[in-house]
């Protein structure tokens, strides 16, 4: 393999091919002992783009795959830090709204029409940050809920808190706007 990453930075085209062939099966294999199968090709396919980019800087004698292997736990360990930080922020509800509303009796008719009411005041008076909570209640993961709503993921949790402070309000009533 070491013969191949030297002629492939040297410029040997179909030794690039079959290095980068390899290395992404091999890489996508490591990635998904750590994140889901469909992440870890993401992941794999992101650390191949990288190394791609890098690896004729690299000057000789070097381990490449070394190299490459670090390049993947350093994609795998953002990954995991930004999807960590996600469920963070949507699941500290301790004290909250959603908190709240999941000890919320399910079979109460009154509480149903209460909520159904604010939800529809919330619709009419900030319809942003209603569709923001359906997708995050439908499970759209973060990034795709900002591709969506063309927001950054700073003014997603903004809004999402906003949101979350209107609808307590119009349930509790202790909370401010």
């Amino acid at each position: 393999m070491i013969e191949l990453w030297k002629k492939a930075s040297l410029g040997d085209k179909s030794a690039e091919a079959m290095v980068f062939k390899e290395l992404r099966v091999r890489l996508s294999a490591i990635a998904r002992l750590y994140v889901r199968a469909e992440d870890a090709e993401d992941i794999a396919q992101e650390s191949c783009i990288t190394i791609l980019q890098k690896y004729k800087e690299i000057g000789e004698p070097y381990e490449y795959d070394a190299w490459a292997v670090q390049v993947l736990r350093n994609k795998i360990r953002n990954f995991q830090r930004k999807e960590s930080n996600s469920r963070r922020i949507f699941n500290e509800y301790e004290g909250t709204t959603i908190a709240r509303l999941a000890k919320a009796p399910e079979n109460n008719p009154m509480f149903k029409r209460l909520l159904l009411s604010c939800l529809h005041k919330l619709i009419s008076a900030y319809p942003r940050y209603a569709r923001i909570l359906n997708l995050i209640h439908q499970g759209y993961p973060v990034d795709e809920i900002c591709m969506k709503m063309k927001v950054n993921r700073n003014n997603l949790y903004v809004i999402l808190a906003r949101s979350r402070r209107v609808l307590g309000k119009c349930l509790f009533g202790d909370e401010e706007e």
